[in-house]
């Protein structure tokens, strides 16, 4: 049976130090859209950040997809004024003329209306209610799709985004215990719909973990394997972090030394990745087969130029430069 006990400030602490160090935090900020999660999470926050000198801020985007909305955002400004907590409303205007990726593009609506507020204000971290078993169904739907060893780390405790810090620190602690939590503060929360609604994949992964979970398949199992992953990929990160500074030279168009290309491979790979994430200024990296095709066209030795990512690679016999990919129009234009 899963704990139920609510989290103490003792124990959120010591989340919190293992999240990250915020010991010299001045200002963080905390999604909350009224549910259970985020709720809890606000609350345990602004307890923690009383006692450490630290100003927390809520942050609530109405999303304006359901009848209800702007009263439920009224709401959580209304209990977590009473409690103290400083709190904004955010809104986001959707295009009606679009009517798929709904959640999608609703969800990167709100991380960029929170990180465009969260640098205007000097916030110095985003934090989000992502729990236990939203972290087993992440590595759920990441089995799905076949992911890599990266994708099956599922989500990191914390992770930048676009120059922001996103913090999840209650990813080791089951929803369970987050509702015993509010419970015992006698604190109410609201119910989304769209968490019953089997049109989303969410909805359905869930439906699934709990099958799962009756044959011994826990969320924290499952949360646990994710932590397993991301430590081996941490470990492939130093290495490839290891072979760029050793190997590219930096500047507005970046020079590959052919001993990048005589590392291991999937060191070499990572390497690879991370050169066309940060190239691009991508938040996800490229899809592993067009990487791999990419790794193997330049293991070969062929002249010429690919492009992924928005990054486009070019060897020459003087050596391989990766850059940004110029706009259509210009790319007939000689590179340097």
């Amino acid at each position: 049976m899963p704990h139920t006990n609510p989290i103490g400030e003792a124990e959120f602490s010591t989340l919190m130090t293992s999240c990250e160090d915020f010991a010299k935090a001045s200002h963080i900020a905390v999604a909350v859209s009224g549910g259970a999660d985020s709720l809890c999470l606000a609350i345990l926050l602004q307890a923690w950040g009383t006692e450490r000198g630290v100003k927390v801020t809520a942050l609530t985007v109405d999303h304006g997809l359901r009848q209800g909305s702007a009263d439920e955002s009224e709401q959580v400004k209304s209990w977590l004024n009473a409690l103290g907590l400083h709190h904004h409303i955010l809104t986001w205007v959707p295009d009606k003329q679009k009517t798929t990726a709904v959640q999608a593009r609703a969800r990167t609506a709100r991380y960029d209306l929170m990180g465009d507020w969260c640098k205007a204000h000097d916030a110095e971290a985003l934090f989000v209610g992502h729990h236990q078993d939203d972290q087993a169904e992440t590595v759920l739907m990441r089995l799905k799709k076949q992911s890599t060893l990266y994708g099956l780390g599922a989500m990191a405790p914390v992770r930048a985004v676009h120059g922001l810090k996103l913090c999840r620190p209650l990813l080791d602690v089951g929803k369970s215990r987050l509702i015993a939590t509010l419970k015992a503060k006698g604190q109410d929360w609201i119910e989304d719909p769209s968490n019953h609604n089997t049109d989303f994949e969410r909805v359905r992964v869930r439906a699934v973990l709990a099958e799962l979970a009756k044959h011994g398949i826990s969320a924290s199992g499952l949360s646990k394997a994710a932590t397993s992953a991301r430590r081996v990929c941490a470990v492939l990160d130093q290495a490839a972090d290891r072979l760029i500074e050793d190997t590219v030279e930096p500047g507005e168009t970046l020079k590959i030394t052919p001993a990048f290309l005589k590392a291991q491979p999937r060191v070499y790979e990572r390497a690879l990745s991370k050169l066309l994430m940060n190239v691009g200024e991508n938040v996800y990296p490229p899809s592993p087969d067009k990487l791999r095709r990419l790794a193997t066209w330049l293991a070969s030795g062929a002249h010429g130029a690919r492009t992924l990512a928005g990054v486009l690679v070019r060897v020459k016999a003087s050596g391989i430069y990766v850059l940004v990919e110029l706009p259509r129009q210009n790319c007939k234009k000689p590179h340097k």
